[in-house]
């Protein structure tokens, strides 16, 4: 829709995401494993995502954005891309088959739904948080300041 927009209407041409990247990423990973599980090709076509498609995204900002991604990104946010591509491809993988009512075996499908990877999940690691110094146990405040000089 972008490349409509800036060069078929000769608009100002917007720098959002393509998806062209993660879409040929999803359709290599139909055709190349289409005799396999469609829980496996949800992973596969997942990771496919948190890799291609993050590199053609990272080309597409350095071609089109004011402000590219910057290297400081990498290697979080390269990480995270996969975990959510994988958990995104396999809970895709899962409402597709409810819909069309094909999940697989119940014991299957619980372990793909819990078991997969998760970056928002409880006791799992993000590159996003920092630890706050406190003053004390149960302080809410920031560190220490020094104090104004008394007048």
């Amino acid at each position: 829709m972008s490349l409509v927009v800036g060069l078929l209407f000769g608009e100002v041409m917007p720098a959002l995401p393509l998806y062209v990247p993660e879409a040929l990423c999803v359709e290599i990973a139909a055709l190349v494993f289409a005799r396999r599980t469609a829980l496996f090709t949800g992973a596969a076509s997942g990771a496919l995502l948190g890799t291609l498609g993050f590199a053609g995204e990272w080309g597409w900002t350095h071609l089109v954005y004011r402000l590219p991604w910057h290297v400081d990104l990498l290697p979080e946010g390269l990480i995270l891309a996969v975990v959510g591509g994988v958990a995104g491809g396999i809970a895709g993988s899962l409402l597709a088959g409810g819909l069309r009512g094909e999940l697989p075996a119940s014991r299957v499908a619980r372990i793909a739904a819990l078991g997969r990877p998760s970056p928002s999940r409880p006791g799992s690691w993000s590159g996003c948080t920092r630890a706050i110094p406190m003053r004390g146990p149960r302080s809410r405040s920031g560190p220490r300041t020094a104090r104004p000089p008394a007048r």
